[in-house]
């Protein structure tokens, strides 16, 4: 199971990596076709994965941990006002996409999983 659990998160991962990388894909995911045009702290990828962590203490504080955790990889902090403006350029449709998604996944990765009525 826990050898399924890392497969399953390395695809969602690279999925999530590869509609970042095309312009085409990442289009469909944003409200205004101009959204992250230009090179920023805040990457749509980066912005994904700080709202996909579930943020529980104040965004200051979830920031600064999420850029300390990823110091390695070169990203320089951001403030928080930075954060909600790159947020609201991405589409909820973008995650209702990565929900179904994962879900998906999960159920083809792990096909000993009791499901309910069968």
């Amino acid at each position: 199971m826990v050898n399924a659990n890392v497969t399953l998160l390395k695809e969602f991962i690279s999925t999530v990596n590869c509609v970042c990388m095309e312009r085409e894909l990442k289009q469909t995911f944003l409200n205004t076709p101009n959204d992250f045009s230009r090179k920023r702290k805040l990457s749509f990828s980066t912005v994904t994965f700080l709202v996909l962590n579930m943020l529980k203490k104040s965004l200051n504080t979830e920031l600064q941990y999420f850029f300390e955790q990823t110091s390695q990889t070169g990203l320089q902090p951001c403030s928080k006002s930075a954060f909600c403006q790159q947020r609201q350029k991405i589409s909820s449709e973008w995650f209702r996409f990565l929900l179904e998604y994962i879900a998906r996944l999960f159920y083809e990765q792990t096909a000993l999983v009791k499901q309910w009525k069968g």
